[in-house]
């Protein structure tokens, strides 16, 4: 039973401390960090995309879809734009999203209007968030690699923090197995 709790504490510390590490990276390098993850990413695209295109072309007497051929070069020409320009696919799907918010900043100030002139009770309340959830849209819509890069941090912080707990959870639990 000694050797299982000793394992589980090597996991665990070992588990904590790449946690840490990797939002350090988030904290102090979020630019380079997403940069490099984006790139893998578009790399394992790439060669995916070349082995659904290599599997249709050797297996053409086998009732292969034409599918996988269509799959494997969207995932070709989706990894060499991803791995070519990280920032641009960080933008595309930023903007997306600001787009997103937007329409419901839109329709949270839709909603506060109808319900002021219903004399509903609230719409201060659906107001406020709607004019809160605009600010966040025009932010994020007109910085979104800067809008990425915070989220990333915050990102970094919760490891840290979630790292450093997983490290104080073992060091307090390893008194009380070590007295077993």
């Amino acid at each position: 039973m000694g050797s299982f709790f000793k394992g589980l504490k090597h996991q665990s510390v070992l588990s904590a401390v790449v946690t840490i590490l990797l939002g350090l990276l988030l904290i102090f390098l979020p630019d380079s960090t997403l940069a490099i993850v984006l790139g893998i990413l578009g790399w394992v695209l790439v060669i995916l995309g070349v082995c659904s295109v290599v599997t249709f072309i050797s297996n053409r007497s086998v009732a292969v879809s034409y599918g996988q051929l269509i799959f494997g070069v969207v995932e070709l020409i989706l990894g060499l734009w991803i791995a070519r320009n990280p920032g641009g696919m960080v933008s595309f799907i930023t903007t997306i999203a600001g787009i997103w918010v937007l329409v419901h900043a839109v329709q949270n100030l839709q909603f506060a209007y109808s319900a002021h002139r219903a004399g509903a009770a609230g719409w201060v309340t659906a107001l406020v968030t709607g004019i809160l959830t605009l600010i966040v849209a025009f932010i994020v819509l007109l910085n979104p690699w800067g809008s990425v890069v915070t989220l990333m941090v915050f990102a970094g912080v919760c490891l840290v923090i979630d790292g450093v707990a997983d490290l104080v959870t073992v060091a307090r639990l390893g008194d009380y197995f070590r007295n077993l």
